[in-house]
């Protein structure tokens, strides 16, 4: 009779790690945090036909991330500030792979007509990036994310 109370003892004690190890992959999701996803404007331009930027994003966190979309909202100028528009531009990836690897990169370029954006009424200088994906391809992120530019060069 014992030796079963010590059994059951020891799998009473074990079974919480052998439940940890199942569920390994959900730990890892859990250590994703979205400050470990840096967003940084390489390039801003414009000129008679459109405006744009190149955005670069480095995934510095030790998990995969994937399914990954970005866009540039350019807020409404008003005269409280400005406030965001329901307009938005998609981000183009400068490479056909739509994922991250920890420690990778990847470039988004976004471009915008003149004729139909009124540069008069919008805030080229300070648009808000929305990025989403997945990380390791099950559990959903969003950031967003106030870009800081500098002077709009003529290109």
């Amino acid at each position: 009779m014992d030796g079963v109370r010590v059994l059951c003892v020891l799998l009473i004690l074990f079974m919480p790690l052998l439940l940890a190890s199942c569920n390994s992959k959900e730990n890892n999701t859990a250590n994703f945090k979205e400050e470990d996803i840096k967003i940084q404007l390489k390039q801003q331009f414009n000129n008679d036909y459109f405006v744009g930027y190149v955005i670069e994003v480095k995934n510095k966190s030790e998990l995969t991330i994937s399914y990954l979309n970005m866009y540039v909202n350019l807020p409404i100028l008003t005269k409280e500030g400005s406030k965001e528009n329901s307009f938005v531009l998609v981000g183009t990836p400068h490479k056909e792979e739509n994922h991250l690897e920890s420690g990778g990169k990847l470039e988004y370029t976004f471009e915008g007509f003149v004729e139909v954006l009124d540069l008069n009424k919008i805030d080229v200088k300070s648009p808000i990036v929305k990025f989403t994906g997945y990380v390791e391809g099950e559990v959903p992120f969003a950031l967003s994310h106030r870009l800081e530019t500098t002077k709009v060069k003529k290109k």
